[in-house]
């Protein structure tokens, strides 16, 4: 497909929603993070599971920070219940996890054990996909 094409299409000029939309598993079967080949057209990510308690804010994994511009899939293994949840990469800086351009309230990030935040990581601020409500 011509790069222009191409373009237009990721812009939303195309009638049809699902273009370039492909279902994915972000965890296997025993719980593990999927490892995606990085090739071609595939968008940079890193796996990430934080055991940190539920009501913590301050949620901590022991992988290194990932690049700038990379999707980050955070798995909580104790979940969340709190407002304005920071994830610190290595005992690194904590980066503030934002939902909607902003540090989320109580209950806009409910996640139950186990549970899976996909984020885009900017190189400062974890964005998580998804809107307020």
């Amino acid at each position: 497909m011509p790069i222009t094409k191409r373009l237009r299409v990721l812009a939303g000029v195309k009638a049809d929603p699902s273009a370039f939309v492909n279902n994915v598993a972000l965890f296997d079967a025993a719980g593990n993070p999927v490892v995606f080949p990085q090739t071609g057209a595939n968008v940079p990510h890193a796996p990430f599971v934080s055991a940190t308690a539920i009501g913590t804010p301050a949620k901590t994994v022991t992988n290194a920070e990932p690049a700038a511009n990379t999707l980050v899939v955070l798995k909580l293994t104790n979940g969340n219940n709190v407002a304005n949840p920071t994830v610190a990469f290595n005992n690194g800086t904590a980066r503030a996890l934002q939902l909607g351009g902003s540090a989320p309230a109580v209950g806009e990030v409910v996640v139950a054990a186990n549970g899976v935040i996909p984020c885009w990581f900017d190189g400062t601020i974890l964005h998580m996909f998804g809107s307020i409500t």
